[in-house]
């Protein structure tokens, strides 16, 4: 599996850096390339490893509730109580 060029990790990490909406879009547009790759797991594994440390923390958030949105719109998402622990069904 080949993973980015060196330059390209550089050029897409300083973006992320900067942080705001063109670091969200690039974080989830290398993440779909990673994806469509067909490395499996471990391609985007390594992108996420190299690329969610460079993010600015409020993006990062953005990211993780954007991920859960798309996550619960697709979903129903129940709380059990009953011993309780919070459980999604």
């Amino acid at each position: 599996m080949k993973k980015l060029s060196d330059k390209q990790l550089a050029y897409d990490l300083d973006i992320l850096r900067h942080g705001g909406p063109e670091a969200v879009t690039v974080f989830f547009e290398m993440a779909a390339k990673c994806h469509d790759k067909g490395g499996g797991d471990e391609y985007l594994r390594y992108w996420v490893a190299a690329a969610s440390p460079a993010l600015p923390e409020a993006d990062r958030h953005a990211i993780l509730v954007g991920l859960l949105q798309n996550l619960f719109g697709d979903h129903e998402v129940q709380l059990d109580l009953r011993h309780d622990e919070h459980t999604l069904q």
